[in-house]
This record gives structure tokens, C-alpha cells and sequence, in this order.
């Protein structure tokens, strides 16, 4: 019975597991409705699309852990057909006994003990104490020989070996031929494509190192000042870093309306701040009111997307404004050009440069920098 219920297991596990594998789980969730998770699946289901390097590296592991699971299996089962190679005593030089009563079985667990913690109860009162116990015994856990058997496995996939483990008899010896065969050609893939999963799983990210080490190295070769080169690398690093970066790629080739709708979603933050006379609402940039929905979209394709390093002055005091800025992301400070004294501060969704528009009025009254890292977007107002 025990037998059986340590096989039943490890089939139900192994069901579970190849579920997951199949890319099914997600519609498991959404069938179920499972704690109402269909958004955090939609979002499993996007990260997966993003990331197929992690995805395969999971695949090559699960498929792995799985071998060793039915391999683990397979050789318990195995073991405990011991009754089955049980033998009768011989005496050199006398022919067997047909009737004499046949000696224990034999098979790799029969062959091996656990050191465990048994407690009993003697007498009204609880005795514990730990022991070796025979893996066969009534005594030793069903969870405690799964774990043995799941060691021995893992050990002879991953090509260790030590030795303290070893079959008994043919059947077991065969299973053991299949789990070193699965192993070592489950390894030699992983060894095989290990560069390219590793640029898979970093994907962009590895190219952007290569690219700040270059211009580290070109820094340090010019000897530019320590801080210098800390400012310029802080700088690419997070502009190359930058998810908004890919929207060129992304905006190449499709049509303008398409074009259009996908900036004004990428950009709506911005371009549809917070209402103040009305909480939990937004409405259009107060600067971009009053045009209409086929100028608006015109004009969301004229924007630049640009990258303000802290204290980066936007506008000085009288100096020609020639384009409009709205932020994106980060503060704009407004100081005053005498004392630098701080006058208001421009959050995200707000704008400066308006003066751009009143003829003759272009110069700006007051110095305009960032504060912190600071996304815009611009416009000229050519």
C-alpha cells in the first residue's frame, strides 16, 4: 500500500509539472479563477513573451528536474521489488534444499539505512531517539526514502557519482544506464548553448555593458577626471537603459495613425494630467486644450524624447526660448536668476516654454533647470 501510494505521488507530480511545461498553468488560473489572478496571469504571459532566454533556461531545467523525478520513480519501484530476487542458501559441494526457507530479498534499498527520529510512546510517556533504520522498514517515512531516492538520482544525472548509492540488481542497473544517458545529454546541451542562453536572458542589457565599458575605458585613456566620468556614465547608463529608447524601433515602419494613438498611450501621463477640480479624473494638458483630435495627433509625432541629467539647466534668465517642454518623468526647478533662490517647482504632467508662442516675448524671465533625472518631451516650435 505504501508502494503504491509513493508511485500515485510521484505520477500526480509528474502530471502537475508537464501541465506547467505545456504552458498551460495560466489557463488553469484563468479557468478556475483561482483568488480572481486573471490580471497577474496576463502579466506572467506578457514577461514571458519579453523574456524567452529565462523561459528557455526554466524549460532545460524543469525538463531536467522532471527526468529526475520519473527516473526517481521508476528506481523506487524497482527497489522495492525485492521479495521478487529473494535467494535460497547454498552449500558448496550439496545440492539447494528446495524446502529450505529462502533468505531476504535483495535490491538497492534493502541494501542501505537511514539514521532518523523515532518517538514512541512507552509506558504513557513519549521515548524518543534516533537510529539507523533499514529503508524497507515500516518505521522510515515515505517522504524520507523519496528524498533518498531523489539524492541517488541527482547525483548520477549530474555526472557526481559518489558512489555510496549503487544498484543490485539488473533492472536497477538498466535504470541507471538510462538515467546517465539522460544526464549527460541534458548537460552537454546546457554547456553547449550556454553562451547564448546567457546573452538570451540578458538580451539587450549585454550590449549596453559592452558599450560602458568602451566608454569607460576611452574616459580612463584621457584621463578624465574621476567625477567626470562618474556624471557620464551615471548619464548612458540610464539613458541606454531606458525602455522609451526602443520606441523608435517600435515606431519604425507603422502607419501614422497607429503611430499617433501608440505615443499618446505611451506619453499619457503626461499629455493627461491629474484634474484638479476633480479628484480620481484627468484631463488633457491644459497647453494642448482646444485642438482637435486629428492636430493633437499631428503634433504627439513632432515631440522628441529627451534625458536631463540633475541640475541640467533647461532655459537660463533672457535667454530666446525656441521650443516647448513638457515633463514626462522628474521636477523642473524655477529659480530666480539673482539669488538662485527656488520659486516653484514644475512636476510631472507640467510645462515651460509657452513664451516660445508670444512674439517678441521668447526671452525667458527665469532660470529653469532639472532637478534630479528629469524626462521631457520637446517641441520646436519650428
Amino acid at each position: 500500500e505504501k508502494q503504491k501510494n509513493f508511485f500515485h505521488k510521484c505520477v500526480i507530480g509528474a502530471k502537475i509539472v508537464r501541465i506547467v511545461l505545456a504552458k498551460k498553468s495560466s489557463r488553469v488560473f484563468v479557468l478556475t479563477r483561482i483568488g480572481r489572478m486573471d490580471r497577474y496571469v496576463q502579466a506572467i504571459r506578457e514577461q514571458i513573451a519579453v523574456r524567452n532566454g529565462a523561459v528557455r533556461v526554466i524549460s532545460f531545467m524543469s525538463f531536467f528536474i522532471i527526468s529526475i523525478h520519473f527516473i526517481a520513480c521508476v528506481t523506487f519501484q524497482l527497489g522495492m521489488m525485492y521479495k521478487q530476487f529473494q535467494t535460497v542458501p547454498l552449500i558448496e559441494g550439496e545440492e539447494p534444499d528446495p524446502n529450505a526457507d529462502p533468505e531476504a530479498g535483495n535490491s538497492w534499498l534493502t541494501e542501505l539505512s537511514m539514521v532518523i527520529y523515532i518517538c514512541e510512546d512507552q509506558a504513557g510517556v513519549q521515548v524518543c531517539r534516533s537510529g539507523r533504520v533499514p529503508m524497507t522498514s515500516p518505521q522510515m517515512k515515505l517522504l524520507s526514502q523519496y528524498l533518498v531516492t531523489l539524492y541517488w538520482m541527482t547525483t548520477t544525472m549530474t555526472q557526481v557519482g559518489y558512489g555510496d548509492i549503487t544498484p543490485v540488481t539488473e533492472y536497477e542497473i538498466y535504470a541507471l544506464i538510462v538515467a546517465m544517458i539522460v544526464g549527460a545529454a541534458i548537460f552537454s546541451q546546457i554547456v553547449g548553448n550556454a553562451t547564448q542562453m546567457i546573452l538570451e536572458v540578458k538580451g539587450h542589457d549585454a550590449f549596453v555593458d559592452q558599450e560602458l565599458d568602451n566608454i569607460s575605458r576611452f574616459m580612463m585613456e584621457a584621463r578624465m577626471p574621476k567625477t567626470l566620468r562618474s556624471r557620464v556614465l551615471a548619464y548612458f547608463r540610464r539613458t541606454k537603459r531606458s525602455t522609451l529608447r526602443s520606441l523608435d524601433v517600435v515606431l519604425d515602419g507603422i502607419p501614422d495613425a497607429l503611430c499617433a494613438e501608440l505615443q499618446l498611450h505611451v506619453w499619457h501621463k503626461a499629455l493627461y494630467p491629474p484634474d484638479p477640480m476633480k479628484p480620481d479624473s484627468v484631463r488633457l494638458n491644459p497647453l494642448l486644450e482646444g485642438l482637435s483630435t486629428h492636430i493633437l495627433a499631428h503634433l504627439v509625432q513632432k515631440f522628441e524624447v529627451k534625458e536631463l541629467a540633475p541640475n541640467e539647466i533647461v532655459f537660463r534668465a533672457g535667454q530666446h526660448a525656441d521650443r516647448i517642454i513638457i515633463i514626462l518623468a522628474g521636477n523642473l526647478e524655477v529659480r530666480d536668476p539673482m539669488d538662485k533662490s527656488l520659486i516653484t517647482t514644475i512636476k510631472e504632467g507640467g510645462w515651460c516654454g509657452e513664451q516660445s508662442l508670444c512674439k517678441g516675448k521668447e526671452g525667458a524671465p527665469f532660470e529653469i533647470r532639472s532637478h534630479g533625472w528629469c524626462t521631457i518631451l520637446s517641441l520646436s516650435i519650428k
